[in-house]
């Protein structure tokens, strides 16, 4: 299943880009802003081959897909969704920092949630995001298009509070 967007495509994570996803799972920066600690390179090869291995397997409870720019074809990240609860969808990602600020988050967030509610009939898709990394929220709510940023907005600037949540 290979999707596509304006700038983007998003296709299925394979066990040869361990080493892309571990550059950025071993940046402090990255980590920060994904709320996960570093990763070790037999971590996020372990990682990498469980999520290639759930595209093989039917009833998936996770679609993992590693996300290029349409030409020049390059790699900038990766975006998930596992299904917690049945009709339930949780979104997680990350992109590379070279390419924050430029939209591709949303645009990939959009497209995932797309699927989810056309071809997996969810009725609620979710992505938790580090009210340390407001950047996140923004691609989160401005991707969702609804209502639903005004909520994630007053919970990110309650203090105390580390994760926010955004329904779609």
């Amino acid at each position: 299943m290979i999707l596509t967007t304006k700038h983007l495509i998003l296709r299925p994570i394979r066990l040869g880009e361990a080493p892309l996803y571990f550059e950025d799972a071993s940046d402090p920066e990255v980590c920060f802003a994904a709320g996960l600690p570093p990763q070790t390179m037999t971590s996020m090869r372990e990682r990498v081959r469980k999520a290639a291995a759930d595209w093989e397997g039917l009833g998936a409870r996770r679609l993992a897909f590693s996300i290029y720019l349409k030409p020049p074809r390059v790699w900038i990240g990766g975006i998930n969704i596992r299904w917690p609860h049945g009709g339930v969808g949780e979104l997680g990602y990350a992109i590379r920092p070279a390419f924050w600020g430029k939209g591709y988050a949303t645009e990939a967030v959009r497209r995932v949630t797309a699927l989810a509610f056309l071809e997996f009939a969810a009725h609620r898709v979710q992505a938790n995001c580090r009210v340390e990394n407001p950047g996140s929220a923004m691609s989160s709510a401005t991707a969702s298009r609804a209502p639903t940023f005004s909520a994630v907005k007053a919970r990110l600037s309650e203090p105390g509070i580390s994760q926010g949540l955004c329904l779609f």
